[in-house]
């Protein structure tokens, strides 16, 4: 669902050959993997964040409604993909389980940098 450009595609794959199996094991998952899982998470945490604040009485922060609808990228790419698999089943699902693992960890890092961020601005 997240078009790439031709010059961007080949930039990824000599990327993937440069770091070898991880390129390999993502293949043309990279898109849900760097951006929409991410994404979500990140949209999931600040809504997360919200409805903490609401309950405290707190400021309730930015809309994270833009991170959610990029994030939804990331499960509709993975099932594209497994929908037009042209190679084995497994094989597209393990990639779509790569890209959820990456991209989640992706996601939770920044979404734990950025509390820890908030956390310091405030205590500083």
């Amino acid at each position: 669902l997240l078009v790439q450009p031709a010059w961007l595609g080949r930039a990824a794959d000599r990327l993937a050959a440069a770091l070898g199996s991880p390129g390999a094991v993502l293949g043309g998952r990279w898109p849900e993997a760097l951006i929409g899982y991410p994404a979500l998470w990140l949209g999931l945490w600040s809504q997360y964040r919200r409805l903490d604040a609401a309950d405290s009485g707190r400021s309730a922060g930015a809309d994270p409604r833009p991170w959610i609808l990029l994030g939804l990228f990331g499960p509709a790419g993975t099932a594209q993909a497994v929908a037009l698999a042209r190679g084995p089943l497994l094989e597209a699902v393990a990639r779509g389980g790569a890209a959820l693992a990456m991209g989640s960890a992706l996601g939770l890092a920044a979404a734990l940098a950025g509390a820890g961020l908030r956390a310091a601005r405030r205590g500083a």
